[in-house]
């Protein structure tokens, strides 16, 4: 290394002698302010006027518009509002509901139960057949295993 040089700081790192090796994070700079800035949500100012709003109509004890427990705007029986001309609600009854529907369509289209049918009409075939082979190797078995 050239004097005047300064290593690097990942060249200061240990080697790693098992694994995956070290993780390494880059530090901060000294002078790199982009790092160090505080982060502001956005909207920050709009909180903090709502906020004093908030606070100064607590002070002069007035209520906060859209606080909770504030009384709502309630239209006030006789008054001339958009409500006062409008006529009286009239349900209406709900629709029908649609018939049950029928039972579900076999899927298979019958075949399961055809291919049901077709192995209980083949196994009692095979089984004087397995059963006449299954003697013949039993009595070879049984020469084999009396040596």
């Amino acid at each position: 290394m050239a004097p005047g040089h300064k290593r690097s700081v990942r060249a200061s790192q240990p080697a790693a002698r098992a694994g995956l090796g070290t993780h390494f994070t880059s530090p901060l700079k000294q002078h790199d302010a982009r790092k160090k800035r505080v982060v502001q949500g956005l909207g920050r100012a709009q909180r903090a006027t709502a906020a004093h709003q908030d606070l100064e109509a607590l002070l002069r004890r007035a209520p906060v518009p859209g606080a909770p427990g504030a009384a709502p705007d309630v239209p006030v029986a006789g008054s001339t509002g958009p409500d006062a001309t409008m006529a009286d609600w009239v349900d209406l009854d709900p629709p029908a509901l649609p018939s049950s529907p029928s039972l579900p369509r076999d899927p298979t289209g019958g075949s399961a139960q055809r291919l049901n049918d077709a192995w209980n009409h083949l196994l009692p075939r095979l089984e004087a057949p397995w059963l006449q082979y299954y003697e013949s190797i039993r009595k070879i078995w049984n020469y084999y295993a009396d040596l």
